[in-house]
């Protein structure tokens, strides 16, 4: 009975949101961001899968991960990982992709995820990125879903050659780690990246 009310009010919720417009994009956009933009290219993603083939998720968590909650977004969603439940935010996509309030998760079968989380990031633990690719697993299959935790970087953007010390917190948020995170991700994403590259 408590989960027919829960669905009941998550229905009564979602239709109390605002129907997605249409957007007209190329079929081959991707989205990306880092920490709250990381949740933002997650929401995108999942909101909008007929259009976007993938999305690169630097230092980010799961969709709907706060549930509207400030202090849950300040805290579960950056720092306490065991308490995430993936259940009611799975609940929660699959109520509003089924009244059409975002696309259908079909969508996202044939999409390709990129995941980046540093093994000393201090702002949002790695628990959280893994509950993130923990997620993405219910709706894509592994293989295209490339998660990179074994880089011992601070919460920031990776490079190959620029910014702050790896491991260490500054305040432009990226980091040389010897790691270029923009192309591993767009070559994950966007196949074969590299030889596009070398002829265009």
């Amino acid at each position: 009975m408590k989960q027919y009310i829960f669905l009941l009010a998550l229905i009564g919720f979602c239709s109390g949101q605002s129907r997605l417009g249409l957007y007209n994009l190329e079929s081959l956009v991707s989205v990306s961001g880092i920490s709250s933009g990381a949740y933002m290219a997650n929401q995108f993603h999942v909101s909008h899968s007929g259009k976007v083939v993938g999305a690169a998720l630097f230092a980010g968590g799961p969709f709907y991960c706060a549930i509207g909650n400030m202090v849950t977004a300040t805290s579960a969603c950056m720092k306490f990982p065991s308490t995430i439940s993936l259940i009611p935010l799975k609940v929660y996509t699959e109520t509003c992709a089924s009244t059409g309030l975002i696309d259908p998760l079909s969508n996202l079968a044939r999409g390709r995820v990129f995941i980046f989380s540093g093994s000393k990031d201090s702002v949002l633990v790695q628990g959280v990125a893994k509950k993130l690719e923990e997620y993405y697993a219910s709706y894509i299959t592994s293989g295209a879903i490339k998660a990179v935790y074994n880089i011992a970087a601070e919460h920031g953007m990776p490079t190959d050659s620029y910014g702050g010390a790896c491991g260490s917190l500054n305040k432009e948020y990226i980091n040389n780690c010897n790691y270029n995170g923009a192309y591993e991700a767009l070559n994950h994403i966007h196949v074969g990246l590299q030889g596009y590259l070398a002829s265009s």
